[in-house]
């Protein structure tokens, strides 16, 4: 925003030097119906809305460093009685549906203001004129922006009406991925949910990719059959551990497409060497290809791995698919053993 003479001003913070006579008050209103607090508001939604890079910078990393800089102006003009004590990182107005800075980074999945908002202070419980809370308006839009609202303390379990909760909403949006986040997080599938999973229209009303929202429902039956996440999960990863005993012992192995981090979650034993040539380092080596990955640390890398490769992660497969995996799985070692033995 440039003044008549083309210099840059920030309106979030226009008007709080000095007051000269005659001039505005934070609360008279503007022109275009908004209040002076208002228009500085409106001005830093604006930059976290915006992913163009500003003056041609080209990172696009501007919008949360001049957010940092607006805040910090602000914090320090309110200390000085330039502001009145509310206006600040919570910030919040009827004009704007009481939705708060947080809640519109949120919802644009704005990461970087994210974590601007939220190392200021930035309430992650306060709700807009529909009761939502930041962590409902992240469900919009993808997982990232959950998982830091989360880590802040966001309540998993919020819900901005009956039975409207953030897991409710990201199945709707057909977003298992987010899904597996909150449930990871303690979001709640059984109890008076229960009803709202069983309702047709819940499935029939779904905003997202029809495929996804078959995969986002497809892990919300697969859970509760289960009876709880971990038990779900448990049962995922069970015929993994096996795997992978199975690959130490010589008896299964990666393809030649496979990915190396998965090679080195499922390690071959070494090729046996000759008695009279097999060295102690020789033995060393093998020993610890043995016991460098003990399960509890191969399910934790399983884990992250599930969760940046969202399309190749072992979670993300059904019921039906795990089911065809282990029954190959048991075909094939049945047939290893059927040539052993021969």
């Amino acid at each position: 925003m440039s003044d008549s003479d083309g210099e840059e001003v920030d309106p979030a913070v226009a008007g709080s030097s000095d007051d000269e006579e005659g001039s505005e008050g934070p609360d008279d209103e503007e022109p275009e119906g908004l209040t002076h607090l208002e228009r500085g508001f409106e001005f830093m939604l604006t930059l976290i809305r915006s992913e163009t890079p500003w003056r041609g910078n080209g990172s696009g990393e501007w919008a949360p460093q001049m957010l940092d800089d607006t805040l910090g102006d602000i914090d320090a003009d309110r200390e000085r009685g330039r502001f009145p004590p509310d206006f600040g990182v919570n910030y919040t107005t009827a004009t704007f549906h009481y939705a708060t800075m947080l809640h519109v980074a949120a919802m644009e999945e704005k990461l970087g203001c994210v974590r601007v908002l939220l190392r200021r202070g930035a309430d992650v419980t306060m709700r807009d004129v529909s009761g939502q809370t930041p962590l409902h308006m992240a469900m919009y839009n993808g997982s990232a922006a959950a998982a830091l609202l989360l880590a802040a303390g966001a309540d998993v379990n919020a819900q901005m009406s009956p039975g409207r909760s953030p897991l409710v909403m990201s199945a709707q949006f057909g977003r298992p991925h987010t899904s597996h986040i909150l449930l990871r997080s303690g979001a709640h599938i059984n109890g008076p949910l229960a009803a709202r999973f069983d309702d047709p229209a819940l499935w029939d009303n779904a905003m997202g990719d029809p495929d996804r929202v078959v995969d986002a429902r497809a892990l919300i039956d697969a859970v509760r059959a289960a009876g709880s996440y971990k038990a779900y999960l448990r049962a995922l990863r069970a015929p993994l551990v096996a795997l992978r005993r199975l690959c130490a012992g010589g008896r299964a192995g990666p393809g030649p497409d496979c990915p190396e981090v998965l090679r080195r979650l499922f390690p071959s034993p070494p090729p046996a060497q000759p008695a009279k040539t097999r060295t102690r380092s020789a033995a060393l080596v093998e020993s610890t290809v043995r016991t460098e990955l003990p399960d509890e640390i191969f399910l934790t890398i399983l884990q992250y791995w599930s969760t940046v490769q969202t399309d190749a992660m072992p979670v993300s497969m059904g019921p039906d698919e795990y089911d065809e995996a282990n029954e190959e799985a048991r075909n094939r070692a049945n047939a290893d053993s059927s040539s052993d033995s021969e």
